[in-house]
């Protein structure tokens, strides 16, 4: 039985005894006063006595000549002077990162006149000297020197007249540092060689040659220099920051460049192909009712979106490749739909027919 400092609580007479321990596993223990005198220990069955005045508070009644078979039971008296309890363990400490520091805090322990900071790059921290970090009289504590992209582990232990207490649960910190980027114009890529994102870009362009602010990833420029075809390589939506084709975009499995020439903007300059189209018909109807009209483009033509408009024979208009009109009175109406990109125009008409359902004399209007 391990008998450790922290199961040892105040004695007047400065006298513990442990009676009956049962020899499960060796008997002894870090000293539960602030100075041992002696210990004392005694095989009840088969009456051996060892006695111990060990020079440090470690003692052990094997190490001490005692013979202790499995399932004897040991008699223990220690005899010093009597201490109080160490303090509680404190609570998980919290981190902050500035400026290659790593600033620990944690809440005040009662009792405590001094803590204890334990640190090492890999989980799972030893309360052990080469560990130690530094010691604060206060709640708080500067770890100076740290590594950018560095994970440190921490612990912290309370200390007063009696003793350490048990380390806190254990503090994970990945380091990543706040840099006075004040004068900073190029060489970015030699610091942050691992932050573009798997969705940047694909580019070997330095990364002042986009981003010219050094507080921000914002994108503000890119380079288009010598780039003249394959634009979708990079503007296929996939990219953050980069513009791809919108919801409305002209249907076609060409690539960027056949129509946008310029790599400054998406103004379309060029458009390919033959401009013809059909308004559709013949369109039936009756008075005051409103008649879906439907344009088409029956040829093959790349570019600039199509700006259409309509006569509708009655002295209106309308626009749009779709849109709808209702006659106020019947006839048979030639109706005009013209399409242009502003330098191709194609035009086609369409006869509508309009019935009044029911005329004067109770008859159907035909023609």
């Amino acid at each position: 039985m391990a008998i450790k400092r922290k199961n040892i609580v105040s004695l007047l007479a400065g006298v513990f005894f442990l009676t009956g321990v049962q020899a499960a596993e060796p008997i002894g223990g870090v000293g539960g006063f602030k100075n041992i005198d002696r210990v004392k220990c005694k095989n009840r069955n088969t009456g051996q006595s060892v006695f111990i005045r060990p020079d440090a508070q470690a003692w052990s009644c094997e190490g001490a000549g005692l013979v202790v078979n499995a399932g004897d039971k040991v008699d223990v008296e220690i005899r010093g002077i009597a201490k109080g309890p160490v303090p509680y363990a404190p609570s998980i400490p919290t981190a902050a990162i500035s400026n290659f520091n790593v600033v620990l805090a944690w809440p005040q322990i009662e009792g405590a006149v001094e803590y204890n900071v334990y640190g090492t790059t890999q989980p799972g921290v030893s309360v052990i000297a080469d560990n130690l970090l530094g010691s604060s009289v206060s709640n708080s504590f500067v770890h100076n020197g740290v590594v950018d992209g560095q994970t440190y582990y921490y612990v912290v232990t309370a200390i007063n007249g009696f003793g350490e207490s048990d380390p806190s649960p254990e503090l994970s910190v990945t380091v990543r540092l706040t840099f006075d980027h004040a004068g900073i114009v190029n060489g970015c890529f030699f610091c942050h060689v691992n932050d573009k994102g798997l969705t940047h870009l694909p580019s070997t362009q330095t990364c002042e040659t986009c981003h010219d602010s050094t507080t921000s990833w914002l994108v503000v420029a890119y380079n288009h220099a010598g780039v003249n075809g394959n634009c979708t390589n990079c503007h296929s939506g996939e990219y953050s920051g980069v513009v791809g084709k919108p919801s409305g975009h002209l249907p076609t499995t060409q690539d960027c460049s056949t129509c946008h020439i310029s790599t400054t903007n998406w103004l379309q300059v060029s458009s390919g192909g033959t401009l013809q189209i059909d308004a559709g018909g013949q369109y039936i109807g009756d008075t005051g009712v409103a008649i879906q009209f439907q344009a088409v483009v029956t040829s093959q033509y790349i570019g600039i979106p199509l700006t259409w408009s309509w006569i509708f024979g009655d002295g209106t208009m309308g626009d749009g490749i779709a849109p709808s009109h209702a006659y106020a009175s019947a006839g048979v109406y030639l109706v005009t739909v013209s399409a242009s990109n502003g330098s191709m125009t194609a035009s086609s008409t369409a006869v509508v027919r309009v019935f009044d359902p029911i005329s004067a004399n109770g008859i159907a209007t035909t023609f």
